[in-house]
């Protein structure tokens, strides 16, 4: 009988019998699957279609057709002894040659011997032994015939393996046959019937996955097939080996300037640059190291594509310019979409990028929770970038020439994460610059170099020109350093308009402590915080019904106290004069002020189109700082996600609350410009001694400026229901002061500061203007 060796390199099974180490059989199990593995399959599977078998699923008992041919052909004899194992397989299978017949002969009755030393009685046996003469006349006689041979024949068998399948492999592999198991349950049942688990090598699988619950020979053979169509779309000896960073220092700067043919000596090979690089090691000198660093490459004739901050998605143009299908596999697609990437400089050229886009999207494609569809948006997006960035990467493109590509930023999505994936592995230099500490970019590749620098530097723009550098004196980055030590969201101590975004949130407070929070700053309310860079902003947000005791005097002494020459002052309802609109409003029409139909084309998906808003002649708000504006948009749509006022998406007054929050009056939006969320909040103080009931567009700018962060106090001696009408939900704290109190006219709290009794909405729109 043979004897059974370890098999060490998966190859190694397809060397003739005398040219192996040991010359014995292997004999080995599959639990897992991987590439290799899938490829090591499909050569196997071909070597035993041609000479071999193919167990699948395994092997099944035999019927009662079987167990009656058997029986009519051989009866029921069963003697427990080689000699007649011998005849009985001389009559089963007559076309065995002697040898052969010997030698099965042999393994069966060893395997029979061991069964029987086990404790196995003789009716056990011999229904053993009538099963294995069934699998051996149908299943397996094609094989039978050339075991012993020097080219050993191939099993190969896809199933779970019992215990009488696994006495029979065992059989045929000490009567001289490679066997290769694939157990699709992961091996559990397989250490069922072998509880040492030495009957069969197991072959270790590096990064393993289960088997899909339907791999059969059919769809690896469908597998492969797909793969030999991607493979048949550029010609493998053309490519070479990306020998990313393998030779490098370290300094980014020192090895991309090392001439590519000097990078390394191996013909089959390119020797490339994959690297990020975080922070700064002198503050003083980056900007024009990077300006010196490019015209150096310049000058040596590198080809340099620099992008900053982001990687512009693919517009309609480019992405319907690439013709693609509806695919059944990820290789169909692949071999489809390869059709597409041309490189007209050269041949070489173009077989590596096909082979980079090729190994990319097949590695993205085994990521959990992968699917094809989302796969073909990533691949057009691949091919889209490559072509609108082609030129200015290779357009003077020459065999052993190394481009650039320079990217300052983050990468912000998955899309440009697998574009720099896809350019490392072609004849680029790709390096990601991330001068300021602050910035964590996602990308995550094993073959992707990191260099870390102590300083932190922000530069949002590459400095391509000489009147882009700043020079920064050392006094500068001194002071910025201290700024970076001492102003953060923990020492409690903050710098002027450090902070770009902000959230309000209502204090709720008894009636006496508003006079008390009321100049206070931001940061010593409670409540205050700093979250991910956004203010949480503690403001009040109260309406105060009834005189206290009755004492009108003391109630107008109270009032003007709140006030002051910096408080938004309103003394008149009801707000609007006629109809559904105010005069103010009409006057913002008149000024050519957004209207609510004409703002219906900026907002989109609930969302507000931004870059077209800021560019249609009727912005009110370009003269302000960027984030001032960004940041009452910000608010405006919050408003309306918020679905605070009544009949937002509902009955279009969402496009009224873009209207409204577009038209602020100049004063308004003097105090937001001016406004640091880390101190004093902007104020409004509203007194409301008339029957009348504030209107849909009061409460819109109400809730609005509560939203932007504005202490709002309305006043309401009467005890009216004055203010919540289109309000879905209560924004007000309210406080129950004393008793009510009709018919007052306030004095003038205010007469030598500029003296708003006017409307609401006549101040915030501010007539002739």
């Amino acid at each position: 009988m043979y004897k059974r060796t370890l098999l060490n390199n998966l190859d190694d099974i397809f060397l003739p019998l005398g040219q192996r180490v040991g010359k014995g059989i292997f004999f080995i199990r599959i639990e897992n699957t991987n590439d290799k593995i899938l490829e090591f399959l499909g050569k196997y599977l071909d070597k035993a279609a041609k000479c071999g078998v193919v167990l699948e699923p395994g092997l099944p008992n035999p019927d009662n057709n079987q167990l009656s041919y058997y029986n009519e052909i051989m009866g029921g004899d069963f003697e427990m002894n080689p000699i007649f194992l011998d005849n009985s397989l001389k009559k089963w299978l007559p076309r065995l040659t002697p040898a052969s017949r010997n030698i099965v002969a042999k393994s069966m009755y060893n395997t029979l011997s061991n069964m029987q030393k086990s404790g196995k009685n003789e009716n056990i046996l011999k229904n053993a032994y009538i099963k294995f003469m069934c699998w051996l006349y149908y299943k397996l006689e094609r094989i039978v015939k050339d075991l012993g041979n020097e080219d050993l024949p191939k099993l190969l068998y896809i199933g779970t393996a019992s215990n009488y399948e696994l006495k029979m492999l065992e059989i045929m592999a000490d009567a001289g046959c490679d066997i290769a198991m694939v157990l699709k349950d992961g091996g559990v049942s397989y250490k069922k019937a072998d509880s040492t688990g030495n009957i069969a090598q197991n072959i270790n699988v590096d990064n393993p996955k289960a088997f899909d619950g339907d791999f059969s020979v059919k769809t690896l053979s469908k597998a492969l097939a797909e793969k030999k169509a991607v493979s048949f779309a550029y010609d493998e000896s053309l490519v070479k080996i990306p020998a990313t960073n393998t030779w490098i220092s370290g300094e980014f700067i020192k090895d991309s300037l090392i001439a590519p043919d000097k990078r390394g000596d191996r013909e089959d090979a390119f020797y490339n640059l994959f690297i990020r690089v975080y922070g700064v090691n002198d503050k003083a000198s980056y900007a024009s190291d990077l300006f010196k660093w490019k015209s150096d490459l310049k000058n040596r004739g590198r080809q340099i594509l620099i992008l900053e901050n982001t990687i512009p998605i693919p517009n309609q143009t480019e992405i319907n310019a690439i013709p693609r299908k509806d695919y059944s596999s990820v290789a169909l697609m692949i071999a489809d979409l390869l059709t597409q990437i041309k490189a007209p400089a050269d041949k070489g050229l173009e077989n590596q990028v096909k082979k980079a886009f090729s190994d990319v999207l097949t590695e993205e494609s085994k990521k959990e929770g992968e699917n094809l569809n989302r796969l073909k948006n990533k691949a057009i997006y691949i091919i889209s970038w490559y072509k609108r960035y082609y030129n200015s990467l290779f357009s003077n493109y020459k065999p052993g020439d190394m481009s650039v590509f320079i990217y300052l930023g983050i990468c912000h999505n998955h899309f440009e994460e697998l574009f720099l994936k896809f350019l490392s592995r072609i004849y680029v230099d790709v390096v990601i610059l991330l001068p300021d500490l602050s910035l964590k970019d996602e990308l995550s590749d094993e073959r992707l170099f990191e260099k870390k620098y102590e300083y932190s530097l922000e530069l949002t723009k590459f400095p391509v020109k000489a009147n882009d550098i700043k020079y920064g004196t050392a006094a500068f980055h001194a002071e910025r350093e201290l700024n970076e030590t001492l102003y953060t969201s923990d020492s409690g101590l903050y710098r002027n308009r450090q902070y770009k975004s902000a959230t309000a949130i209502t204090l709720e407070t008894i009636l006496e402590e508003i006079n008390i929070l009321w100049e206070e700053e931001l940061t010593f309310r409670p409540n205050f915080e700093v979250v991910n860079d956004n203010v949480i902003m503690p403001t009040i947000a109260a309406l105060v019904y009834g005189v206290k005791d009755g004492n009108v005097s003391e109630y107008w002494s109270g009032i003007s106290k709140l006030v002051t020459e910096d408080t938004y002052f309103l003394n008149k309802v009801p707000l609007f004069s006629k109809g559904p609109l105010n005069n103010a409003y009409q006057n913002a029409v008149q000024n050519k002020k957004m209207t609510a139909s004409e703002v219906t084309k900026f907002y989109i998906n609930k969302k507000i189109d931004r870059r077209a808003l800021k560019a249609h002649n009727s912005y009110q708000y370009g003269i302000f700082r960027e984030e001032t504006q960004d940041f009452i948009l910000d608010k405006i749509e919050q408003l309306i996600d918020s679905q605070l006022i009544a009949g937002t998406f509902q009955n279009g007054t969402e496009y009224t609350i873009i209207s409204l929050g577009l038209s602020l009056d100049k004063e308004l939006m003097r105090m937001l410009q001016n406004f640091d969320f880390t101190k004093k909040s902007p104020k409004i103080v509203a007194l409301c001694t008339s029957e009348q009931v504030c209107t849909l567009e009061d409460s819109i700018i109400l809730a609005l400026a509560h939203y932007l962060g504005f202490d709002i106090v309305i006043f309401v001696p009467t005890g009216y229901q004055v203010i919540g009408k289109f309000f879905n939900k209560p924004l007000f704290m309210e406080h129950q002061t004393g008793e009510y109190v009709y018919d007052l006219v306030a004095p003038d709290f205010r007469p030598n500061s500029k003296q708003h009794r006017g409307s609401f909405i006549d101040k915030i729109f501010k007539r002739g203007r």
